[in-house]
């Protein structure tokens, strides 16, 4: 685990949510998830940020989402900047409590997204 993960791991191991670390489903291992939420947490750190792994990314989301689960990807920097809020933005999306996204503080709008990834096909 990153240190970014390991600080959002110890914020989230206090609450109530069901959340498991490092758990393989299919050929891929979440950073955290949420079986009961069909929600997968991700923390990105700046590689994410290349376009072939933003490839990965979208590859990965895509059979998730075929999977019947949700991704929602928080920054490093977010992350260990603050890791109880981050905490406090996954528990409202796991209670359906989640602000929309123009909701959120603006420092925020920017570190995390929940993903669904469409394919448009041209015929």
């Amino acid at each position: 685990m990153t240190l970014a993960e390991k600080k959002l791991w110890a914020a989230l191991r206090k609450r109530d949510l069901n959340i498991r670390r490092q758990a393989p489903i299919g050929r891929y291992v979440a950073d955290f998830i949420s079986h009961a939420a069909g929600l997968v947490i991700e923390i990105d750190g700046p590689l994410h940020d290349l376009p072939d792994e933003n490839l990965r990314d979208a590859e990965r989301t895509l059979w998730l989402n075929s999977q019947g689960y949700r991704v929602i990807r928080f920054r490093n920097l977010a992350v260990l900047d603050d890791s109880n809020g981050v905490a406090d933005q996954i528990e409202a999306v796991i209670t359906g409590k989640a602000l929309p996204l123009d909701g959120l503080p603006h420092s925020h709008i920017s570190s995390w997204r929940v993903e669904t990834v469409l394919i448009l096909c041209c015929c």
